[in-house]
Protein backbone atom coordinates (compact mmCIF):
# COMPACT_ATOMS: atom_id res chain seq x y z
CA UNK A 1 0.00 0.00 0.00
CA UNK A 2 1.33 3.93 -1.04
CA UNK A 3 0.77 5.64 1.86
CA UNK A 4 1.33 9.55 1.93
CA UNK A 5 1.65 11.43 4.97
CA UNK A 6 0.26 14.96 5.48
CA UNK A 7 2.03 16.96 8.06
CA UNK A 8 2.09 20.84 8.46
CA UNK A 9 4.36 21.01 11.18
CA UNK A 10 6.78 18.45 10.72
CA UNK A 11 9.53 19.02 13.71
CA UNK A 12 10.12 17.54 17.34
CA UNK A 13 7.59 14.55 18.33
CA UNK A 14 5.79 14.84 15.20
CA UNK A 15 8.56 14.35 13.11
CA UNK A 16 9.94 11.42 15.15
CA UNK A 17 7.20 9.60 15.14
CA UNK A 18 6.03 9.82 11.19
CA UNK A 19 9.87 9.37 10.32
CA UNK A 20 9.48 6.60 12.53
CA UNK A 21 6.74 4.98 10.79
CA UNK A 22 8.52 5.44 7.58
CA UNK A 23 11.17 3.76 8.67
CA UNK A 24 9.29 0.67 9.84
CA UNK A 25 6.44 0.42 7.96
CA UNK A 26 6.25 -2.22 5.51
CA UNK A 27 4.23 -0.28 3.29
CA UNK A 28 6.03 2.47 1.04
CA UNK A 29 5.06 5.53 3.24
CA UNK A 30 6.05 9.18 1.96
CA UNK A 31 6.17 12.46 3.88
CA UNK A 32 4.67 15.39 2.38
CA UNK A 33 5.01 18.36 5.21
CA UNK A 34 6.25 21.96 5.91
CA UNK A 35 8.68 22.95 8.38
CA UNK A 36 8.13 22.84 11.81
CA UNK A 37 7.59 27.27 11.94
CA UNK A 38 4.68 29.65 12.77
CA UNK A 39 2.05 26.86 13.95
CA UNK A 40 -0.91 28.85 13.95
CA UNK A 41 -0.46 29.58 10.37
CA UNK A 42 0.82 25.90 9.43
CA UNK A 43 -2.26 24.69 11.07
CA UNK A 44 -4.53 27.65 9.32
CA UNK A 45 -2.92 27.91 6.16
CA UNK A 46 -0.23 24.70 5.57
CA UNK A 47 -2.87 22.94 3.42
CA UNK A 48 -2.90 25.43 0.66
CA UNK A 49 0.68 25.06 0.30
CA UNK A 50 0.66 20.95 0.70
CA UNK A 51 -1.97 20.81 -1.87
CA UNK A 52 -0.05 22.88 -4.41
CA UNK A 53 2.92 21.23 -4.33
CA UNK A 54 0.79 17.57 -5.28
CA UNK A 55 -0.28 20.27 -8.16
CA UNK A 56 3.20 20.65 -9.05
CA UNK A 57 4.96 17.00 -7.94
CA UNK A 58 2.29 14.03 -7.89
CA UNK A 59 2.88 11.75 -5.39
CA UNK A 60 0.72 7.99 -5.86
CA UNK A 61 -0.87 7.51 -2.74
CA UNK A 62 -3.45 4.65 -2.00
CA UNK A 63 -4.46 6.57 1.28
CA UNK A 64 -3.97 9.44 3.46
CA UNK A 65 -2.07 9.72 7.05
CA UNK A 66 -2.93 13.17 8.34
CA UNK A 67 -1.55 15.22 11.55
CA UNK A 68 -4.06 16.97 13.26
CA UNK A 69 -2.17 19.80 12.49
CA UNK A 70 -4.02 19.66 9.14
CA UNK A 71 -7.20 20.98 8.48
CA UNK A 72 -8.47 18.56 6.34
CA UNK A 73 -11.35 19.69 4.89
CA UNK A 74 -9.24 22.21 3.18
CA UNK A 75 -6.61 19.95 1.78
CA UNK A 76 -8.78 17.64 0.01
CA UNK A 77 -11.07 20.67 -1.63
CA UNK A 78 -7.72 21.97 -3.00
CA UNK A 79 -5.48 18.73 -3.62
CA UNK A 80 -6.22 17.35 -7.38
CA UNK A 81 -9.09 15.56 -8.08
CA UNK A 82 -6.73 12.24 -7.75
CA UNK A 83 -6.58 12.79 -3.86
CA UNK A 84 -10.42 13.92 -2.90
CA UNK A 85 -11.72 10.34 -2.81
CA UNK A 86 -8.39 8.27 -0.73
CA UNK A 87 -9.24 7.11 2.72
CA UNK A 88 -8.26 9.26 5.03
CA UNK A 89 -6.96 8.47 8.84
CA UNK A 90 -6.18 11.33 10.96
CA UNK A 91 -3.69 10.77 13.96
CA UNK A 92 -4.19 13.04 17.06
CA UNK A 93 -0.97 13.81 18.80
CA UNK A 94 -3.04 16.59 20.94
CA UNK A 95 -6.32 18.35 20.10
CA UNK A 96 -6.94 22.46 20.33
CA UNK A 97 -10.01 22.19 22.21
CA UNK A 98 -7.85 20.86 25.64
CA UNK A 99 -4.20 22.00 24.92
CA UNK A 100 -3.68 24.79 27.53
CA UNK A 101 -3.37 28.46 26.22
CA UNK A 102 -0.21 29.94 27.01
CA UNK A 103 -0.20 32.56 29.90
CA UNK A 104 -1.29 35.88 28.28
CA UNK A 105 -2.61 34.43 25.47
CA UNK A 106 -6.69 34.15 24.73
CA UNK A 107 -8.01 30.77 23.25
CA UNK A 108 -8.54 31.26 19.35
CA UNK A 109 -12.04 28.84 19.37
CA UNK A 110 -10.88 28.90 15.01
CA UNK A 111 -7.95 25.75 16.07
CA UNK A 112 -10.94 23.77 17.77
CA UNK A 113 -12.74 24.17 14.93
CA UNK A 114 -10.24 23.13 12.46
CA UNK A 115 -9.66 19.58 14.72
CA UNK A 116 -13.57 19.08 14.84
CA UNK A 117 -13.95 19.66 11.20
CA UNK A 118 -11.01 17.34 10.56
CA UNK A 119 -12.33 14.54 12.32
CA UNK A 120 -15.74 15.08 10.89
CA UNK A 121 -14.11 14.86 7.37
CA UNK A 122 -11.90 11.80 8.00
CA UNK A 123 -12.36 7.93 7.90
CA UNK A 124 -10.58 7.15 10.78
CA UNK A 125 -9.61 9.22 13.62
CA UNK A 126 -6.52 8.28 16.20
CA UNK A 127 -5.71 9.06 19.18
CA UNK A 128 -2.40 8.59 20.93
CA UNK A 129 -3.58 7.44 24.84
CA UNK A 130 -6.93 6.15 26.12
CA UNK A 131 -6.45 9.11 28.27
CA UNK A 132 -6.57 11.76 25.02
CA UNK A 133 -9.42 10.02 23.36
CA UNK A 134 -11.61 10.65 26.55
CA UNK A 135 -10.14 14.19 27.62
CA UNK A 136 -11.31 15.30 24.24
CA UNK A 137 -15.01 13.35 24.22
CA UNK A 138 -15.41 15.04 27.54
CA UNK A 139 -15.26 18.04 26.16
CA UNK A 140 -16.38 18.16 22.77
CA UNK A 141 -20.03 19.08 24.20
CA UNK A 142 -18.91 21.99 25.96
CA UNK A 143 -16.78 23.46 23.10
CA UNK A 144 -19.67 22.88 20.83
CA UNK A 145 -22.02 24.85 22.75
CA UNK A 146 -19.96 27.83 22.33
CA UNK A 147 -21.24 28.07 18.71
CA UNK A 148 -23.42 31.12 18.92
CA UNK A 149 -26.04 29.20 16.73
CA UNK A 150 -26.53 26.01 14.33
CA UNK A 151 -24.77 23.79 17.51
CA UNK A 152 -23.08 20.35 15.80
CA UNK A 153 -24.57 18.64 18.36
CA UNK A 154 -24.19 15.54 15.99
CA UNK A 155 -20.61 16.03 15.97
CA UNK A 156 -19.30 13.95 18.86
CA UNK A 157 -21.39 10.64 18.42
CA UNK A 158 -20.41 11.13 14.87
CA UNK A 159 -16.31 11.12 15.70
CA UNK A 160 -16.71 8.57 18.41
CA UNK A 161 -17.68 6.19 16.22
CA UNK A 162 -15.06 6.23 13.83
CA UNK A 163 -12.64 6.87 16.91
CA UNK A 164 -10.03 4.47 18.35
CA UNK A 165 -7.05 4.18 20.27
CA UNK A 166 -4.02 3.69 18.66
CA UNK A 167 -1.03 3.78 20.53
CA UNK A 168 1.91 6.34 20.20
CA UNK A 169 5.25 4.53 19.24
CA UNK A 170 8.78 5.82 19.88
CA UNK A 171 11.95 4.84 18.54
CA UNK A 172 13.38 3.74 22.00
CA UNK A 173 15.86 0.86 20.89
CA UNK A 174 18.14 3.91 19.05
CA UNK A 175 18.47 5.00 23.66
CA UNK A 176 20.54 1.53 23.66
CA UNK A 177 23.51 3.12 22.36
CA UNK A 178 23.94 5.67 25.49
CA UNK A 179 23.75 2.61 28.17
CA UNK A 180 27.25 2.01 28.61
CA UNK A 181 27.74 6.12 29.03
CA UNK A 182 25.43 6.62 31.04
CA UNK A 183 25.67 3.80 33.40
CA UNK A 184 29.31 4.62 34.10
CA UNK A 185 28.14 8.66 34.74
CA UNK A 186 25.45 7.10 37.36
CA UNK A 187 28.27 5.30 39.24
CA UNK A 188 30.94 8.26 39.89
CA UNK A 189 28.22 10.78 40.10
CA UNK A 190 28.73 10.06 43.93
CA UNK A 191 24.46 10.68 44.59
CA UNK A 192 21.61 9.34 43.14
CA UNK A 193 20.79 11.52 40.05
CA UNK A 194 17.15 13.58 39.04
CA UNK A 195 15.83 14.12 36.26
CA UNK A 196 13.81 16.25 34.53
CA UNK A 197 13.20 15.74 30.90
CA UNK A 198 10.29 17.71 29.19
CA UNK A 199 9.67 20.59 27.67
CA UNK A 200 10.72 23.98 29.34
CA UNK A 201 7.19 25.31 29.36
CA UNK A 202 4.51 26.45 31.67
CA UNK A 203 2.19 22.75 31.14
CA UNK A 204 4.98 20.51 32.41
CA UNK A 205 4.79 22.79 35.99
CA UNK A 206 8.10 23.39 36.50
CA UNK A 207 7.32 24.82 39.90
CA UNK A 208 6.41 22.25 41.72
CA UNK A 209 9.72 20.38 40.28
CA UNK A 210 12.48 22.73 41.28
CA UNK A 211 10.47 24.43 44.67
CA UNK A 212 10.61 20.42 45.99
CA UNK A 213 13.92 19.94 45.13
CA UNK A 214 15.05 23.17 46.79
CA UNK A 215 13.29 22.24 49.83
CA UNK A 216 14.75 18.52 49.90
CA UNK A 217 18.29 20.44 49.58
CA UNK A 218 17.58 22.61 52.19
CA UNK A 219 16.71 19.56 54.38
CA UNK A 220 19.93 18.04 53.95
CA UNK A 221 19.21 15.42 51.12
CA UNK A 222 21.70 14.71 48.88
CA UNK A 223 21.13 14.36 45.24
CA UNK A 224 22.55 15.34 41.52
CA UNK A 225 20.39 17.06 38.85
CA UNK A 226 20.13 16.63 35.30
CA UNK A 227 18.05 18.98 33.26
CA UNK A 228 16.94 18.06 29.70
CA UNK A 229 14.56 19.00 27.22
CA UNK A 230 13.42 21.47 24.62
CA UNK A 231 13.09 24.70 25.38
CA UNK A 232 12.19 27.77 23.34
CA UNK A 233 13.51 31.42 23.64
CA UNK A 234 11.55 32.25 26.61
CA UNK A 235 10.87 29.80 29.43
CA UNK A 236 9.48 29.88 33.03
CA UNK A 237 11.60 32.00 35.47
CA UNK A 238 11.93 29.57 37.50
CA UNK A 239 14.88 27.61 35.64
CA UNK A 240 17.01 30.60 36.28
CA UNK A 241 16.43 30.10 39.33
CA UNK A 242 17.43 26.77 39.83
CA UNK A 243 20.41 27.45 37.62
CA UNK A 244 21.77 29.50 40.81
CA UNK A 245 20.46 27.69 43.87
CA UNK A 246 21.42 23.74 42.67
CA UNK A 247 24.39 24.95 40.97
CA UNK A 248 26.48 22.77 43.05
CA UNK A 249 24.18 19.76 42.74
CA UNK A 250 23.98 20.16 38.92
CA UNK A 251 25.36 17.72 36.07
CA UNK A 252 23.81 18.96 33.46
CA UNK A 253 21.67 21.88 33.00
CA UNK A 254 19.93 22.66 29.06
CA UNK A 255 19.17 21.15 25.62
CA UNK A 256 21.65 17.94 25.13
CA UNK A 257 23.12 18.72 22.10
CA UNK A 258 22.66 15.38 20.21
CA UNK A 259 20.54 12.17 20.73
CA UNK A 260 23.51 10.00 22.13
CA UNK A 261 24.26 12.45 24.68
CA UNK A 262 20.50 12.70 25.89
CA UNK A 263 20.52 8.95 25.51
CA UNK A 264 23.16 9.06 28.05
CA UNK A 265 21.59 11.03 30.35
CA UNK A 266 18.72 8.87 30.66
CA UNK A 267 20.74 5.92 31.57
CA UNK A 268 22.74 8.08 34.25
CA UNK A 269 19.52 9.15 36.34
CA UNK A 270 18.21 7.53 38.91
CA UNK A 271 14.70 9.07 39.27
CA UNK A 272 12.87 10.78 36.28
CA UNK A 273 9.88 13.38 38.26
CA UNK A 274 7.12 14.57 36.26
CA UNK A 275 4.65 17.18 37.73
CA UNK A 276 2.90 17.83 34.36
CA UNK A 277 -0.40 19.77 34.09
CA UNK A 278 -1.05 18.68 30.58
CA UNK A 279 0.42 15.73 29.01
CA UNK A 280 -1.75 14.02 26.21
CA UNK A 281 0.64 10.72 26.07
CA UNK A 282 4.15 11.04 27.44
CA UNK A 283 7.21 10.52 25.40
CA UNK A 284 9.43 11.27 27.97
CA UNK A 285 8.24 9.19 30.90
CA UNK A 286 8.42 6.38 28.56
CA UNK A 287 11.80 7.17 27.78
CA UNK A 288 13.18 7.50 30.89
CA UNK A 289 11.41 3.67 32.13
CA UNK A 290 12.73 2.58 28.81
CA UNK A 291 16.52 3.66 30.17
CA UNK A 292 15.85 2.55 34.10
CA UNK A 293 14.75 5.25 35.95
CA UNK A 294 12.30 4.94 38.45
CA UNK A 295 9.35 7.30 37.99
CA UNK A 296 7.93 9.36 39.91
CA UNK A 297 4.65 11.00 38.48
CA UNK A 298 1.82 12.70 39.29
CA UNK A 299 -1.64 10.44 39.49
CA UNK A 300 -3.52 12.38 36.77
CA UNK A 301 -3.23 12.55 33.05
CA UNK A 302 -2.14 9.72 30.97
CA UNK A 303 0.71 8.65 33.65
CA UNK A 304 -1.33 6.04 35.82
CA UNK A 305 -1.97 3.89 32.17
CA UNK A 306 2.08 3.99 31.50
CA UNK A 307 2.54 2.31 35.40
CA UNK A 308 1.12 -1.34 36.09
CA UNK A 309 -1.54 -1.79 38.09
CA UNK A 310 0.43 -3.21 41.05
CA UNK A 311 2.95 -0.39 40.60
CA UNK A 312 1.05 2.75 41.10
CA UNK A 313 1.22 3.07 44.49
CA UNK A 314 4.87 3.47 44.66
CA UNK A 315 5.01 5.51 41.66
CA UNK A 316 1.99 7.82 41.20
CA UNK A 317 1.43 11.07 43.67
CA UNK A 318 -1.48 13.26 44.69
CA UNK A 319 0.12 16.52 44.95
CA UNK A 320 3.46 18.47 45.85
CA UNK A 321 3.64 17.57 49.53
CA UNK A 322 3.08 13.78 48.31
CA UNK A 323 6.23 14.27 45.84
CA UNK A 324 8.43 15.42 48.27
CA UNK A 325 7.71 12.50 50.71
CA UNK A 326 8.23 10.24 47.68
CA UNK A 327 11.61 11.80 46.58
CA UNK A 328 13.07 11.99 50.23
CA UNK A 329 12.22 8.31 50.82
CA UNK A 330 13.83 7.48 47.66
CA UNK A 331 16.79 9.59 47.72
CA UNK A 332 17.47 8.20 51.52
CA UNK A 333 17.26 4.41 50.47
CA UNK A 334 19.53 3.86 48.11
CA UNK A 335 20.69 1.97 45.69
CA UNK A 336 17.15 2.57 43.66
CA UNK A 337 16.11 -0.25 41.58
CA UNK A 338 12.82 0.16 39.35
CA UNK A 339 10.87 -2.87 38.84
CA UNK A 340 11.48 -4.55 35.64
CA UNK A 341 8.15 -4.73 34.44
CA UNK A 342 8.32 -0.71 34.52
CA UNK A 343 10.84 -1.04 31.31
CA UNK A 344 8.92 -3.69 29.81
CA UNK A 345 5.52 -1.70 30.14
CA UNK A 346 7.77 1.18 28.50
CA UNK A 347 9.61 -1.27 25.87
CA UNK A 348 5.94 -2.12 24.45
CA UNK A 349 5.80 1.20 23.00
CA UNK A 350 9.07 0.74 20.74
CA UNK A 351 8.05 0.61 16.66
CA UNK A 352 9.62 -3.14 16.79
CA UNK A 353 6.15 -4.00 18.91
CA UNK A 354 3.63 -1.54 17.10
CA UNK A 355 4.06 -1.08 13.69
CA UNK A 356 2.08 -4.10 13.10
CA UNK A 357 -0.88 -2.58 14.45
CA UNK A 358 -0.20 0.44 12.83
CA UNK A 359 0.05 -1.30 9.24
CA UNK A 360 -2.95 -3.63 9.73
CA UNK A 361 -5.33 -0.94 11.28
CA UNK A 362 -4.32 1.44 8.21
CA UNK A 363 -4.83 -1.72 5.63
CA UNK A 364 -8.33 -2.52 7.20
CA UNK A 365 -8.93 0.98 6.83
CA UNK A 366 -8.18 0.57 3.30
CA UNK A 367 -10.17 -2.59 2.49
CA UNK A 368 -13.27 -1.23 4.35
CA UNK A 369 -13.43 2.05 1.92
CA UNK A 370 -12.96 0.22 -1.37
Amino acid sequence: MRILVVEPFHGGSHRQFWEGFQGNSRHEVRILSLAPFHWKWRMRGGAISLAHRLEEDPLPADLLFCSDYLAVTDFLCLAPPGYRDLPVALYMHENQLTYPVAPGERLDYHFGITNLVSCLASDRVYFNSPYHRDEFFEELPRFVKRFPDYLPRFAAGRIRGKSEVLTLACDLASLDAGRERGLSLRQSAGAPIVLWNHRWEFDKNPEDFFQTLFRLREEGIDFRLIVAGGRSTRWPAVFDEALDRLKDQILSFGPLPSGAEYAAALWAADVAVSTSDHDFFGVAVIEAMYCGCYPVLPNRLSYPEHIPGELRGRHLYLHRDNLRTKLRALLRNCPIEPDPALREAAAQHDWSRRIDDYDERLEELRRSST
